[in-house]
């Protein structure tokens, strides 16, 4: 099973930032792994993609077509394809980031 992996880390002050991003190119099947994360995504698309998150630490503001809602620590999210959406961190306490798990899967894998 071929895999492209990429691997960022980002030092901000002291805190580490790791961004992780695996694609399988058999399936077609993408991972995204965000630990200590405070980036926005803006308003875009997965052309014929699902994506599946779940939220594993922190908090985020999710616009999902109109509809926008905040999701937690263990929380989860659908994203039907070629539905515009957007992500903003939310800053919590004394939270510097969040931890998230997303995966991208072809409309014909489901």
């Amino acid at each position: 099973m071929p895999v492209l992996p990429s691997l960022m880390y980002l030092a901000e002050g002291d805190t580490m930032k790791k961004y992780e991003y695996i694609k399988d190119v058999s399936t077609g099947i993408e991972v995204v792994s965000m630990d200590n994360v405070s980036t926005s995504f803006p308003p875009h698309t997965h052309t014929g993609h699902y994506v599946f998150g779940i939220v594993t630490e922190g908090c985020i503001a999710i616009k999902i077509g109109d509809e926008v809602r905040r999701c937690r620590d263990g929380e989860y999210f659908l994203i039907c394809p070629d539905v515009c959406h957007s992500i903003e961190p939310v800053r919590v306490g004394f939270s510097n980031g969040i931890r998230d798990r997303t995966i991208c899967e072809g409309a014909g894998f489901i």
